[in-house]
């Protein structure tokens, strides 16, 4: 018979998501992303978010939107290309 103990610590999942924001300014948004307990695996994390980006993105074009704009507040959203003005 083997025993395996495991400890239950709650975690602060407020503090975990302002850390979390605060290091997208020195390190990957992956890496932002590991930080957070909620989240098993930030690599799967990463590609879901991805593909409910383009999800959003082709509703929009469907809708006659422009996707880089952010519909809410209707403010250009800063992860626009740029293009040739």
């Amino acid at each position: 018979m083997e025993y395996t103990f495991n400890f239950t610590i709650p975690h602060n999942l407020l503090a975990e998501a302002q850390t979390a924001n605060e290091l997208q300014s020195t390190t990957s948004r992956e890496t932002a992303i590991a930080s957070l307990s909620n989240v098993p695996d930030a690599k799967k994390e990463m590609q879901k978010i991805s593909a409910e980006q383009n999800k959003e993105a082709q509703q929009a074009k469907k809708r006659g939107l422009d996707p880089y704009v952010d519909i809410e507040n209707n403010q250009n959203n800063t992860t626009q290309p740029k293009g040739d003005d």
